[in-house]
């Protein structure tokens, strides 16, 4: 049996938007600016999901993590005015925000995924339901450890799998063993001059008994790059 991550995208209600101040619509991979206080807090959330890491410009903001709600608080440390940050969530991808200072109260900035659970297998109903939820939860287990890069059992040593695509290129980066299931990491890269749309189904032939797809992103710039997560179920 295979199961294949497959990503919908909704349009959202706009009922749950009141509970902050700053609904932002976001997508896996996707960049957008925001304006937030330049000198209190603002209260990070990613709706129905949590915030496993943020990555900024050394220095720039003080972070404060709360790890029951899966919640940060960022504060500008003067005199920074705009800056970068990534936005690492645990189900829902990697998001990009231009951070832009301004004299204001601190606020809370809810990302709302257009995506949600893009690191999920999502797989059919079957009689079999315990022992496809266990499944699933192990090829979830590895994936996230594969997003955190937690414990790889070594470098893929494969052959370069440019030549599948004329458009992109790929190349093999580390695997990783979880009971019967083998993740592998790839860089996928747009080497051509137009932007690249890539979808996980591309992907489902790449390897023998593939179990889950998973991209960082599904939309690439001319040489921009994302990594590529898949998983295996291993021959008895």
């Amino acid at each position: 049996m295979k199961w294949i991550i497959r990503v919908g995208c909704f349009l959202l209600a706009t009922g749950g938007a009141a509970q902050a101040k700053q609904p932002l619509q976001v997508d896996n991979g996707g960049s957008y600016e925001v304006t937030v206080s330049d000198h209190e807090p603002t209260r990070l959330v990613v709706q129905g999901d949590r915030i496993i890491r943020i990555f900024s410009t050394n220095g720039a903001l003080e972070q404060l993590a709360d790890k029951d709600s899966g919640e940060v608080y960022i504060t500008p440390v003067a005199p920074v005015h705009d800056t970068e940050i990534y936005v690492k969530s645990q189900d829902s991808g990697t998001f990009t925000l231009h951070l832009h200072m301004d004299n204001r109260p601190g606020d809370t900035l809810q990302l709302i995924p257009l995506q949600p659970g893009i690191l999920k297998p999502k797989v059919a109903e079957t009689g079999r339901s315990l022992q496809v939820a266990g499944h699933v939860q192990r090829i979830k287990e590895l994936i996230k450890r594969m997003l955190l890069e937690q414990d790889p059992a070594g470098s893929l040593k494969r052959a370069d799998y440019a030549r599948r695509w004329k458009e992109a290129q790929l190349k093999p980066l580390q695997w990783y063993q979880q009971e019967t299931l083998r993740g592998e990491v790839y860089l996928l890269s747009n080497t051509s001059n137009a932007t690249l749309n890539i979808q996980e189904a591309e992907f489902e032939q790449l390897q023998p008994r593939i179990a889950a797809v998973a991209l960082e992103a599904h939309e690439l710039a001319p040489q921009q790059s994302t990594r590529l997560f898949l998983v295996r179920e291993e021959a008895p």
